[in-house]
């Protein structure tokens, strides 16, 4: 893996930090770590949350928009096939067209909608965030230890990592091939 490879060879290069952290350094190291390392990625994930929300609600009203188009679509040919056949006639190759084109589209944005997992998504970022946003919280409390820093900064990076590897799952098992 390439990102393990870099990683280390930037620890390699970095070489070994010296000097002490004193008891009264610690707050400040600690607020660092919340500010530069978990607070942007409480952003992030909010972001990203309301973003994908957005876009599963927009694919959502475009499959039912599709579907009620060709219900009302459907509903008027029948009435018109009764009343006025002479319209179903004339405007029969568009009627075919939208009750047989809009749910083709509504099925595939539905689909998409499904195969994205849009709404999962967002509730995984929601539950990152809210995660990362209370270890930042403690982060920042009065008269931290360094020992306590230290602990709350490996449980940020324990949840970065799990929601990272829990998307990597999840795209893993997105099988997009086309089988004969």
């Amino acid at each position: 893996r390439w990102v393990e490879w870099y990683a280390a060879s930037i620890w390699r290069a970095s070489g070994c930090p010296t000097g002490r952290i004193t008891a009264d350094a610690v707050p400040a190291l600690a607020e660092a770590i919340a500010a530069h390392e978990v607070d942007p990625q409480v952003a992030y994930h909010r972001t990203s949350s309301r973003q994908i929300l957005l876009l599963d609600r927009r694919l959502e009203k475009i499959s039912a928009a599709a579907f009620w188009t060709t219900m009302i679509a459907s509903a008027g040919t029948i009435a018109a096939l009764v009343w006025t056949p002479v319209l179903v006639d004339r405007w029969g190759h568009w009627l075919t067209l939208i009750s047989a084109g809009l749910p083709t589209i509504g099925a595939a944005v539905f689909g998409i909608r499904f195969q994205g997992d849009f709404g999962g998504s967002a509730l995984r970022s929601d539950a990152t965030a809210a995660s990362l946003g209370r270890l930042a919280e403690e982060l920042r409390a009065d008269g931290i230890s360094l020992m306590r820093a230290a602990d709350l900064g490996e449980q940020a990076a324990r949840a970065m990592l799990a929601d990272l590897a829990e998307w990597r799952l999840v795209n893993q098992q997105h099988d997009l091939s086309i089988t004969s």
